[in-house]
């Protein structure tokens, strides 16, 4: 996709309310997030695909497209200004993926990483009072470990354990098999546990909010898309020509990108681009008014 600039810190979405610049994603977001808001329910397209896939897919495309922007803007009824921002909405769903991807409640189950800083906390707990045992560090400190169940209190205990090990490295270096670096991400898991599940207590709102924004992230992008798709088709309706400057969101399961796109050539012959291309004509080139894309291209919703 080349390379990441990053935007000059201004007043609006290119910059934070610190100054500091934005990624391109960001400020797409940022400034595409009332548009995005708005996206109703009850035209919510299915997010049936991999975001990361078909926004790469989208990026690679966009220089042939634009290529066919003079004659795009000959068509009557096409929403021009749609297809001038479908960069801005590949973008913008990439970050509201990214914000989705870092939900803590959608990273993991609350209680699959409860389970796993159990073990983490009862590892460091015996290797601690090991040690103790021969006063290599304050085994005083190991009697508030352990006494309370639940996930706050294991992650607790994982904070005191680290702080000992840590306040006595000196002397524990070289003679236990913990090492700072199981240090630090027993630390880690331990915030990310505290974060899942203030998440949950506070109910849906967290995880779900950033589930519909890039639900709704990914309408518009789809949308958009599907317009220039329909553009295409009737500007250049020789079959195969649609799948060679902009490819189908659609793929069988399992196989490759080429291999899906060979597959989606194969079915533009058989069905006839030409027949797309009648439709759109008989319909006044009413394309402005898009129907959502539900045709898969990859397998994963999350890549």
């Amino acid at each position: 996709m080349g390379e990441v600039h990053f935007l000059k810190a201004s007043s609006g979405p290119g910059a934070s309310e610190d100054g500091t610049p934005l990624l391109p994603t960001e400020a797409a977001f940022a400034e595409l997030l009332p548009e995005i808001s708005a996206v109703p329910d009850a035209e919510l397209a299915a997010l049936n695909v991999g975001a990361v896939e078909v926004v790469t897919l989208v990026l690679g495309v966009l220089p042939q497209l634009r290529a066919l922007r003079p004659e795009i803007a000959q068509l009557p009824f096409f929403d021009l200004e749609r297809f001038d921002r479908l960069e801005k909405y590949a973008l913008a769903l990439s970050h509201a993926h990214t914000r989705y991807r870092n939900t803590p409640s959608s990273r993991g189950d609350v209680a699959e990483l409860g389970k796993e800083l159990t073990v983490m906390r009862d590892r460091l707990h015996s290797a601690a009072a090991s040690l103790s045992k021969f006063g290599l560090l304050d085994g005083s400190r190991l009697a508030e470990c352990k006494k309370v169940g639940g996930y706050r209190a294991t992650a607790t205990d994982v904070f005191t354990l680290v702080s000992v090990f840590k306040d006595s490295w000196s002397q524990v270096a070289g003679k236990t098999p913990v090492t700072l670096e199981a240090l630090s991400e027993a630390g880690n898991r331990a915030l990310e546990l505290l974060s899942a599940f203030g998440v949950r207590e506070q109910g849906p709102g967290s995880s779900s909010e950033a589930a519909r924004l890039r639900q709704q992230a990914y309408t518009l992008f789809a949308a958009a898309y599907d317009d220039a798709r329909r553009a295409v088709a009737y500007l250049r309706p020789k079959p195969g020509a649609l799948d060679g400057i902009a490819p189908t969101f659609y793929a069988s399961r399992g196989g490759s990108r080429r291999t899906a796109r060979a597959a989606v050539g194969a079915r533009s012959a058989n069905e006839g681009v030409d027949d797309t291309a009648g439709s759109l004509s008989q319909r006044g080139m009413e394309i402005g008014h898009v129907p959502r894309v539900t045709e898969p291209l990859f397998n994963d919703p999350d890549t």
